[in-house]
C-alpha cells in the first residue's frame, strides 16, 4: 500500500520560511492556507490510522490511497511492470542480497 496523507498543518510547516515570513502578503497567505486548507494532524493521521488498523486483505496490495482514505485507480503507466523493471534495474535495486522485487506488478483490482 502507499497513501499520501495530504497537506497538514503541522508545526514543521509553522517553521518554515514561507510561513513566518516578515508578516507580508506571503505570512498572510500562509497562515490563510494554513487555517483554510491545510489538515489538521488528526485529519492528516486518519488515512494511515485507516490502513494500519483494518483487515489486510489482497484488495489493498499495491494500491494508492488519498489523503481521504479513498483508494485511488493508478494511471496505466504506474501499473506497467516493463517500467517497474526498467526503474528497477537503473536505481540499482536489483542488486544486492533480498532486494529483488521491490517494485513489482501487484493487481489493481
Amino acid at each position: 500500500m502507499c497513501l499520501h496523507p495530504g497537506v497538514v498543518g503541522t508545526e514543521l510547516w509553522n517553521n518554515t520560511a514561507l510561513a513566518k515570513g516578515n508578516g507580508g502578503l506571503q505570512s498572510i497567505t500562509s497562515n490563510f492556507f494554513l487555517k483554510n486548507v491545510a489538515l489538521t494532524n488528526e485529519e492528516g493521521a486518519n488515512t494511515q490510522l485507516y490502513l494500519a488498523t483494518t483487515t489486510q486483505d489482497e484488495k489493498f496490495k499495491g494500491r494508492y490511497f488519498d489523503e481521504y482514505g479513498n483508494m485511488v485507480d493508478l494511471d496505466p503507466f504506474a501499473r506497467d511492470e516493463s517500467k517497474a523493471n526498467e526503474l528497477s534495474g537503473k536505481s540499482g535495486l536489483t542488486g544486492g542480497s533480498g532486494s529483488q522485487g521491490h517494485l513489482r506488478k501487484f493487481s489493481s483490482g
